[in-house]
Parts: structure tokens; sequence; C-alpha cells
């Protein structure tokens, strides 16, 4: 299953990392800042807007839900074995 995700950062002042290793890996850290929305843009893309920048997430409503569900019914709430999500 292929999932997108988008990042747009309203400023290059906001990114604090980007890094590229090999075609294997990708790490990008930003300063989103403060949250103003969260929302879905349609049935099956989360929408998360910040004070600098958006993040957009291919989920449904559904899987969201279970994933939380899931995260929530853990011992401490953080996911342990991430090979049964």
């Amino acid at each position: 299953m292929t999932r997108m995700v988008s990042v747009e950062v309203s400023s290059l002042k906001s990114l604090t990392r980007l890094e590229f290793s090999n075609v294997e890996y990708c790490l990008f850290e930003a300063d989103m800042g403060d949250i103003l929305n969260i929302c879905f843009a349609d049935s099956s893309v989360l929408e998360v807007v910040f004070s600098n920048g958006t993040l957009r997430l291919d989920i449904s409503r559904e899987e969201l839900s279970r994933k939380l569900e899931d995260c929530l019914n853990d011992s401490y709430g953080v996911a342990s074995d991430t090979s049964k999500r």
C-alpha cells in the first residue's frame, strides 16, 4: 500500500533539518509552530494546519480511529511492537 505524506512549511526559516543519506532514507524536521486546526480534507486525507505550515497524511478516519485506540490501549500509550500495527 502506498501512503502519501505532504509537508508544507511557510518559510525556510522553519526548516531545522533536511537530510538525504541515500535513496532509502530522508529526514525532514521543521518547527511547525502551534496547531491551528485538525480536519479531514476529504474522507482519506488528514490535514493538520500549524502556524508555520501544513501536514497532510493519507489515512482514513476509520484507520486513524483504530490506530489511536490501539495506542491508547497499550500499557504506556506508546506503540511498543510496530510489527502488529
